[in-house]
């Protein structure tokens, strides 16, 4: 039941806040695959030769993320990120940390997101808030997930989160819309384009061929890759045309690091 309610408050927009503190670690231990993989080597350099990126990011972890998405980028040649809500691993739906230490030793970039994804910041304690800005990057420390970028739930934010999360994190995502001049000059405001249920093959065309005339860099970034009925949700056969209309634009697929690295 609390499986559930979580899921939907999510779907919701957290419009009712599910009692996060209800949710216990113990429930992540149980579903935590303790399988070691191998420390990461760092994420490699880029050199950039001045035409336009794309990045593709995933927030939330949803295991569809790791059993849909990953295999059909793998086949492409291309990586993504993931940006991780820390306690919410192992739950129903959401992925495991094998699978999230695995994705990262394919090469995947692993972000934090905080531990719980609440919006509502200016409702959280200076404990609550520092859990889960400091916590979650605790939490992949101690999983052996490398981590400099913060990814903001719901892009809720006020003068203490930027705060916390300058002093931390190197870089913040947010969930402005729009493409990234490069190089990046405010690596606290870096934008993104969602694909979604409502998006269109022409959206993601656009936004492509933006990135390659401006040789700007363009962050793709999606939710779950299913055919549920979720306003967040894109189908696998839908992910596949926006990967080949990736390789088709000849745009260079890069881990966010790498970008904000130039």
């Amino acid at each position: 039941m609390l499986l559930a309610y979580i899921s939907v408050n999510y779907l919701l927009n957290n419009v009712l806040q599910p009692r996060w503190d209800l949710i216990v670690s113990a429930k992540e231990e149980e579903t935590n695959d303790q399988r070691v993989m191998p420390t990461p080597n760092p994420i490699p350099a880029f050199n950039w030769d001045g035409s336009g990126l794309v990045t593709f990011w995933f927030d939330d972890a949803w295991v569809t993320q790791y059993d849909n998405a990953l295999p059909i980028l793998r086949e492409a040649g291309f990586e993504g990120a993931i940006a991780v809500p820390t306690k919410l691993i192992g739950f129903d739906s959401y992925m495991n940390w094998h699978q999230v230490k695995r994705a990262q030793h394919l090469g995947w970039e692993i972000t934090s997101h905080s531990q719980v994804h609440n919006c509502y910041v200016d409702e959280l304690s200076e404990t609550e808030l520092n859990n889960e800005v400091i916590g979650s990057l605790n939490d992949l420390k101690v999983n052996g997930i490398r981590n400099e970028i913060y990814v903001l739930p719901c892009g809720a934010k006020n003068e203490n989160v930027i705060k916390l999360i300058t002093q931390n994190y190197k870089y913040l995502r947010t969930v402005e819309r729009g493409l990234n001049e490069l190089p990046v000059q405010n690596k606290n405001a870096i934008k993104i384009v969602e694909v979604n249920k409502d998006s269109k093959l022409t959206d993601v065309q656009n936004a492509l061929a933006e990135a390659r005339n401006n040789k700007s860099w363009v962050i793709l970034t999606f939710h779950q890759i299913s055919n549920e009925d979720s306003p967040y949700a894109v189908t696998e056969d839908f992910f596949k045309e926006v990967v080949q209309q990736v390789e088709l634009s000849n745009l260079e697929v890069v881990l966010p690091t790498q970008a904000l690295s130039l």
